[in-house]
């Protein structure tokens, strides 16, 4: 069992056991226009939760979480990892969503949490009626031994509310902060969430992949690190963009952890990696104007320390200059940065 849990939604299929054919078979079942669905598939293997969100029968973005500290995947991570599970372990679900839920859930995944504490330190009401004297969207979770129970509000007074805790006591007839401050306090440990950016976006690379690269991710035909462009075959301004910088951007990276946690930064090869006027710049007070630096010497891809401060590592390991490849993990500062894709120069 995972460490956590969610709102379920409306459970279209019941846990199972997980094989990759049967994802296979659910990813083309859910991407079909006729299907229309929003919501999302769960994957638990062990004490992590993986979730694949779909908004109108499209891959939107992908998240996991490991015990109860959520991180954002791209679809390409999301695929390349859940292949490595073992068939027959895991269990995989369906469930649809509204799309409320649905941003809730991406808001959570996506951690913009502005801060956190145990109801009995904070004052709730106060923060409500800071959101309804905004007229803000907010979401509060409230997490009580694992369980995340969501309360969204809509120009600080409409809303709705989600539940994980099946068993907690629930009016209808209660307005959305009243059903919060019932839960918050009607006993035991509860800890407030809270969310004031509810902004939420589309994985990097969704407008990339089409459902087969998906499928030969998750078959382990290619692991997004080739040269080919992956680009849908429909016409647009989103898909000439997408296309440009698939050409000028060689070098894909995903932070984990820092100041800029959740995002997807992208640079050309060589490059360079600062806090500020570099290729790929990093607001971190821990990071050197000029910190790192890309570089191929020999046809070898390397990492190189530009004699900074506080030291750069590769995969836990401090380095002065140290070969990297997809999936390695670069530190910076308080930053951490997995390597998500190589083109090549």
């Amino acid at each position: 069992m995972p460490s956590i849990r969610i709102p379920s939604g409306t459970i279209e299929r019941a846990p199972g056991s997980f094989t990759r054919k049967i994802l296979e078979e659910t990813l083309l079942e859910l991407c079909e226009p006729a299907r229309d669905f929003t919501g999302f598939i769960a994957i638990t293997s062990g004490d992590s939760l993986y979730l694949l969100f779909f908004f109108k029968n499209h891959p939107y973005s992908a998240g996991k979480s490991l015990g109860e500290k959520p991180f954002l995947l791209s679809l390409s991570e999301f695929f390349r990892e859940v292949r490595l599970l073992e068939d027959g372990g895991p269990t995989i679900s369906i469930h649809a969503t509204d799309p409320v839920l649905l941003k809730c859930l991406l808001v959570f995944i996506q951690d913009n949490l502005t801060a956190k504490a145990p109801t009995s330190l904070i004052n709730l009401e106060a923060i409500l009626g800071q959101i309804q004297q905004e007229a803000a969207d907010a979401m509060i979770i409230l997490e009580k031994q694992g369980m995340f129970n969501f309360f969204f509000f809509k120009d600080g007074v409409r809303g709705k509310s989600y539940y994980a805790d099946h068993d907690a006591y629930r009016d209808e007839g209660l307005s959305i902060d009243e059903q919060m401050l019932v839960y918050a306090y009607q006993g035991g440990d509860v800890d407030a969430l809270i969310y004031r950016n509810i902004t939420t976006r589309e994985s990097t690379d969704a407008v990339l992949l089409e459902r087969n690269d998906m499928l030969k991710l998750l078959r382990g035909e290619h692991d997004g690190s080739e040269s080919e462009s992956v680009v849908p075959e429909q016409e647009g301004a989103e898909i000439v963009e997408a296309e440009v910088e698939v050409i000028e951007e060689q070098l894909y990276l995903s932070v984990i952890d820092g100041p800029l946690e959740g995002k997807t930064l992208s640079g050309p090869i060589p490059c360079v990696l600062g806090r500020r006027d570099t290729d790929i710049i990093l607001p971190d007070p821990m990071v050197s104007k000029t910190h790192a630096a890309i570089q191929v010497v020999n046809g070898k891809l390397l990492m190189i320390d530009l004699n900074s401060t506080n030291g750069t590592t590769v995969n836990g390991e401090r380095i002065r200059q140290h070969e990297i490849a997809v999936g390695d993990i670069i530190g910076i500062g308080s930053s951490h940065l997995k390597v998500l894709r190589i083109i090549q120069p």
